[in-house]
């Protein structure tokens, strides 16, 4: 019961919410352990205990019924019934267009990667957290506190998050990230920059599907440098492009680094101007990144255009610079609290040269990892190799992967920290990598200890009343 309390009175600290969710919460610190008191010492008289009994079963449902209430009330403003009957249309629009998607795709397994950038609680924060579990699609953007810190930090490199909180954001397509980890299709307000519009007829929220032309598959051929860990300076455009070299073999160098200026540094506007060079190649894509080590929660502009709140837990890092401009010059600006002294607020910008890009991406994917099987804890299919090699995967790393080529079991490679590579043969290559989760024997064995603790525990009290009578 202390410890309850001391618990929560740490997580407000000291800002008590005046709600009736709090007063509860602080009422079952108190009344649950007080009838688990009351049920030692009354354990001789049983009609005590069954209503004592009785009156813990209904505090603990009333308590876990009132914190989904809560929740779904807070989430879904229950204020407004319409909001229930909103959010099943929502879910039946997004399974319909799903459906299409995986129709589109033309295969049976669907090994591919979906994102978004709008979700139905919170639409102006450009990110879909969870709902890839919700409607059962593969995507990078995720909020769990059971996060994996590798995963987490690879994709902070590629540009999607900063580095903290347990989360992955997505809020706009980046062209090289997305195409080496096969997010395929995104549905969003208008056409992302690289992107191509799809057949897909169907819309979610009133937004159209479009679909990713330089996509790699789950698997892809990869060069042995791949297996070289990348140094991280804080740069994800750096970053991307030494990815790139590495799976490639080769300097590819596709994305150039633009110097940006400050031209404006007031109490709260901050605006740095960047345009693409002269000699930039036609079709070019601008893109870019503030490096700053704390978070802020301003507003970031494109040309006086609002694209979301940024560098704070939910933003993503990396930006797209794409707002219509007479002259070619952007003004990228900040709005908000910005320290006086935030002297480490860089801001770094770069084009990718979609020639040199898509030739990368093309060699990539001259092998890929042909699947047949794409499930949970599975996946199968076959890969055919011009030589003895490497075949990377965007699959995340884990203990408890086991992969067998050609019937012979390997041993996966862990690549940048994060994903699975591991060697094959030249020719075709049978593949079956199937998933074991490493803790669950001790898990189950620890559930059983217990489960047997409680059952003599129960067993010797009843003895013990049974003597006492």
């Amino acid at each position: 019961m202390i410890v309850g309390i001391v618990a929560v009175v740490i997580y407000c600290d000291g800002n008590f919410p005046r709600t009736r969710f709090f007063v509860a919460t602080i009422a079952m610190c108190v009344a649950i352990p007080l009838v688990v008191i009351l049920l030692d010492r009354f354990r001789d008289n049983a009609f005590r205990r069954s209503a004592l009994s009785a009156i813990l079963v209904l505090a603990v449902s009333f308590e876990a019924l009132l914190s989904c209430h809560g929740i779904f009330r807070t989430r879904l403003d229950s204020d407004n019934p319409s909001y229930y009957s909103r959010y099943g249309s929502y879910y039946e629009e997004g399974e319909n267009a799903l459906e299409e998607v995986d129709a589109k795709d033309g295969t049976d397994v669907n090994a591919y990667r979906l994102e978004k950038t709008y979700n139905f609680l919170s639409p102006f924060r450009r990110i879909a957290l969870n709902e890839t579990m919700a409607f059962d699609y593969a995507g990078i953007a995720l909020y769990d506190s059971a996060y994996d810190d590798r995963v987490q930090n690879v994709l902070s490199r590629l540009g999607y998050t900063p580095d903290r909180g347990i989360r992955t954001s997505y809020n706009d397509p980046m062209i090289v990230s997305d195409a080496l980890l096969g997010i395929r299709y995104v549905s969003d307000d208008e056409c992302p920059p690289g992107f191509v519009e799809s057949d897909i007829e169907s819309t979610w929220e009133g937004k159209k599907f479009y679909e990713n032309p330089y996509a790699l598959p789950l698997g892809y051929k990869a060069s042995s440098e791949i297996l070289d860990e990348i140094e991280f300076d804080g740069d994800p455009f750096e970053y991307q492009n030494e990815l790139v070299n590495k799976l490639v073999g080769e300097e590819v160098d596709c994305i150039v680094d633009v110097r940006g200026r400050l031209v404006e540094r007031g109490d709260d506007e901050w605006v740095w101007e960047i345009e693409l060079p002269a000699d930039a190649p036609e079709g070019a894509i601008l893109y870019g990144y503030f490096e700053y080590g704390w978070q802020l929660s301003v507003d970031l502009y494109d040309n006086d255009e609002y694209l979301y709140v940024y560098l704070d837990d939910w933003s993503q890092g990396v930006f797209p610079i794409t707002a219509e401009t007479e002259d070619g010059v952007h003004s990228i600006m900040l709005k908000g609290d910005i320290p006086e002294n935030a002297d480490d607020l860089v801001f770094h910008a770069a084009y990718v040269d979609m020639d040199k890009f898509g030739a990368a991406c093309d060699k990539l994917a001259s092998h890929p990892f042909e699947i047949d099987t794409f499930k949970d804890g599975e996946v199968a299919g076959t890969y055919v190799s011009d030589g003895d090699g490497v075949l990377f995967t965007t699959i995340p790393y884990d203990a408890g992967w086991t992969i067998e080529v050609n019937g012979t079991v390997v041993e996966p490679q862990v690549v940048q920290d994060a994903f699975i590579a591991f060697d094959v043969e030249a020719g075709e290559n049978t593949i079956k990598m199937t998933y074991f989760p490493p803790a669950l024997g001790l898990a189950a064995g620890l559930s059983g200890l217990a489960v047997a603790g409680f059952i003599a525990s129960a067993v010797a009290m009843r003895r013990r009343d049974r003597q006492l009578r």
